[in-house]
């Protein structure tokens, strides 16, 4: 799966899906240092999306990074953004 998704987001580098994707089956396996990163990818390519950056905050709290995850769901709660829906 994660070679798909290599070669969709060489193929599609403005794409987020793929890092998203990728960062779900890092999260899954506990390789979340890896997971962090794919989300804050995700969260680069589309700023807009509420999904990338919640996914981002619960996986720093997966890590035990709540002084780094709060910043993110704070922000997600006080500023107007497009939803993903």
């Amino acid at each position: 799966a994660l070679m798909i998704l290599d070669n969709w987001s060489r193929d599609f580098p403005l794409d987020p899906l793929p890092h998203a994707l990728r960062a779900r089956i890092f999260r899954g396996v506990g390789r979340l240092a890896e997971a962090e990163a794919a989300y804050r990818r995700a969260a680069e390519l589309e700023p807009a999306s509420l999904d990338h950056r919640q996914n981002l905050a619960d996986v720093l709290l997966d890590a035990r990074r709540a002084d780094v995850a709060i910043p993110i769901f704070m922000e997600l709660t006080t500023k107007p953004t497009t939803s993903d829906y």
